[in-house]
């Protein structure tokens, strides 16, 4: 038997109707924004360096590349590849994390090799962390909404979380040659299960988190809020459950010692990139970096939005602090960790991961007015991210 949809009447019993919402919205939206993306590139012809924090003026003067796959490579995008052909090698690459480019060496080798035999080996491992992102985003979108259900009232709220998220302005990278859907996909179902206190499910996809981006380990701090209110209000988690909030740490504390044993150090990685923790020099760098959107019109947009999406970020997890508390913890935590390194490169984009942040929105959401304004200047600044991306300008 058949629906009307064509659809066998067994499956559509089996799969909720939100399920096919969720779904669809995220069909949409796929095919719209890479749809976009692409007529960006044809359309408009970008020229001149982009000067939005100065260091980027020398790596914006080459063209950008362009074709499958290799489109949607910029910036951090050519780290990812030279560890998923060539693995861990310069001081540089130990500030990024492997299970990126471990899948996509994976999907290079098993799928795209046979697919596209024609292709440089640079494409065909584009091509792969590009496929990667596009599944992982349909994840990360059923995992929004799930979190969603979980802990907000109603399902058009979870659908408007979940539609918060992809039209957040930095969801285009979801659909590049970056980590953020892996991320997503696997930060948002640990929460989910962690306020379902399903601790060593949660610890497992931690874990995977905590080795696809360093805000993975301060998810361990959503399990330590729930497990302090469980014991407050008389609920007793057993003992055993107590290592799954460690299993982020120590998947982060083995890939670690993997660097060190290959004589790479992920500190001196990151500081070469301005970023340690309290770091000296933050102030002045700050200082730095507030006084380049007095002197230069791209860096007046870029830092600003740098500064105003985060924010936005903190305000939204605030909001749902009683609710959910530990969601608002962590929220919060994956914008502050950041910026406590002394620099506000690329915390426009660490905001996506905040995912809590979403459901805060959501409620706010409720009022049409908002709900109107956020949308519509939530998508006009997608869009101007998506076409500086596309043509090369730095934009997280």
């Amino acid at each position: 038997m058949f629906t009307a949809s064509g659809w066998p009447e067994r499956l559509r019993v089996r799969l909720p109707r939100p399920f096919w919402r969720v779904t669809a919205l995220w069909v949409g939206w796929v095919g719209l924004l890479l749809l976009f993306q692409a007529a960006a590139w044809l359309r408009l012809d970008v020229v001149g360096p982009d000067t939005s924090y100065g260091w980027t003026v020398e790596h914006s003067m080459d063209t950008p590349r362009s074709g499958i796959g290799l489109a949607h490579v910029r910036w951090d995008s050519y780290h990812y590849l030279r560890l998923a052909r060539f693995g861990y090698h310069r001081a540089e690459d130990a500030a990024y994390y492997p299970l990126y480019p471990v899948l996509m060496r994976g999907v290079a080798l098993g799928l795209m090799q046979p697919l596209m035999p024609w292709a440089e080996p640079i494409r065909q491992y584009a091509a792969a962390g590009l496929a990667i992102s596009i599944v992982a985003s349909l994840a990360a979108t059923w995992a929004m909404h799930a979190l969603a259900r979980a802990v907000l009232p109603s399902d058009d709220d979870a659908l408007r979380a979940t539609a918060y998220l992809l039209i957040f302005p930095t969801a285009l990278f979801l659909l590049q040659v970056y980590t953020e859907a892996l991320y997503l996909a696997l930060a948002i179902p640990a929460l989910t299960l962690i306020v379902q206190r399903r601790w060593w499910a949660a610890g497992g996809l931690a874990a995977l988190a905590a080795i696809t981006r360093a805000t993975g380990v301060l998810l361990a701090g959503a399990f330590a809020v729930y497990w302090y209110l469980d014991w407050r209000a008389g609920r007793r988690p057993p003992w055993h459950a107590l290592g799954a909030p460690a299993l982020p740490g120590l998947a982060w504390s083995a890939h670690r010692a993997f660097l060190r044993l290959s004589d790479l150090d992920q500190t001196a990685a990151f500081a070469g990139y301005g970023r340690a923790l309290f770091n000296p020099d933050g102030p002045r760098e700050l200082a730095h970096q507030l006084g380049q959107m007095l002197t230069d019109p791209m860096g007046a947009v870029q830092i600003g939005l740098d500064l105003a999406l985060p924010a936005l970020v903190l305000w939204a997890c605030w909001r749902i602090r009683h609710l959910a508390p530990g969601l608002a913890f962590y929220g919060a935590a994956v914008v502050i960790l950041p910026l406590v390194t002394g620099t506000l490169v690329s915390l426009n984009r660490y905001a996506l991961a905040a995912a809590p942040a979403f459901l805060g929105l959501a409620l706010a959401g409720r009022d049409p007015l908002f709900d109107r304004l956020w949308t519509l200047g939530s998508v006009l600044v997608l869009a101007l991210y998506t076409v500086a991306f596309a043509h090369g300008y730095w934009v997280g």
